[in-house]
């Protein structure tokens, strides 16, 4: 979990108060607000770290095969049924944890047949009529407002008060605007890391995303880092770099002089914020990319830096600058 804000610091003082007893948790937030990850720190500092860890998303199963993929099948069940069986995923979770993401979009009859498991702690096979003890500690997650569900009857309001026991909501992004910093801090390195590569983001380009009130949140926020990882030839992203949506949304006032020219590749960013060693980098990485796209070849590029091929290499990959012509 990475944060800053208060709004954080707070609720995470509450999930570490709440992972040490077996409590039934609701966890509620926009869409991309890191729910199932706070679901696995909830897991990973549960006394039960070491059991099982079964994740069910409530919205990719048909309302057909619910029933077996939660509560299992017993042998010759139906056409097709495995010998010997097939364990649904609360026997798998037992003695651990399970996450029911997206509990909103469970059907009202699976609804019905869920609380019955948690009021007796107990499932039964499709088919068999053994009842199978377990214990296990109950996660759910929605981008929902069950309560308005419970009020349209499309979610039962007994299960509510079943699972609503700890109530954990996630922030959106927008209202925790310290946060973006530092998830971009990490996911910057994270992503350099995997593809070995070397960016940094200027200061005016994290003014802009500091701005943007990214609507898919924290996961909007990785993808667009490895977007800008990925995708920019210079190891200096810039304000020109970023997509569209991005710099058109931004309400912070910056000069007009910090971009480069949309027409010409010659004009560089403002390097008032960055030490010697960077602005020399920034130089040398524009430099070679002017000339990269003004040649048909690496070689004639070389020439028109007026250094040899080989040495074009090294600096490209010192800079971490990628380029290909296409043919």
């Amino acid at each position: 979990m990475v944060f800053r804000s208060q709004e954080m610091q707070i609720l995470m003082e509450k999930v570490i108060k709440v992972a040490a007893f077996p409590t039934s948790v609701l966890i509620t937030g926009d869409s991309g607000t890191g729910k199932e990850v706070l679901a696995n720190y909830i897991h990973q500092y549960s006394p039960q770290n070491d059991a099982p860890f079964i994740k069910v998303n409530c919205a990719a199963i048909p309302a057909e095969l619910f029933e077996s993929e939660l509560f299992g099948y017993g042998e010759g069940a139906f056409t097709g049924a495995k010998k010997g069986g097939k364990a649904g995923l609360f026997e798998k979770a037992n003695t651990g944890t399970i996450l029911l993401d997206e509990i909103g979009e469970l059907p009202l009859l699976m609804q019905a047949k869920l609380l019955r498991v948690l009021q007796d702690q107990a499932i039964t096979r499709i088919g068999d009529s053994k009842l199978i003890p377990l214990t296990f500690r109950l996660v759910c997650s929605t981008n929902k407002d069950l309560r308005d569900l419970v009020n349209k009857k499309q979610f039962r309001e007994d299960l509510w008060y079943r699972i609503n026991v700890i109530h954990l909501n996630i922030p959106p992004l927008y209202k925790r605007k310290s946060d973006i910093l530092p998830l971009i801090d990490v996911y910057l390195t994270m992503l350099c890391e995997k593809y070995g590569l070397k960016k940094q983001i200027m200061p005016e380009s994290l003014k802009i995303m500091e701005s943007y009130q990214w609507p898919g949140n924290v996961r909007e926020l990785k993808n667009i880092i490895e977007f800008l990882v990925v995708s920019t030839s210079v190891p200096f992203i810039t304000p020109r770099d970023l997509p569209e949506h991005i710099r058109d949304n931004w309400k912070l006032e910056i000069p007009q002089e910090s971009f480069r020219d949309e027409t010409s590749d010659n004009n560089l960013l403002s390097t008032n914020n960055l030490n010697l060693k960077e602005a020399m980098a920034q130089f040398e990485s524009q430099m070679i990319l002017n000339a990269l796209q003004s040649s048909q070849s690496l070689r004639k590029a070389a020439i028109k830096l007026d250094i040899d091929y080989a040495n074009l290499i090294r600096r490209m990959k010192r800079l971490g600058i990628q380029f290909s012509y296409k043919r």
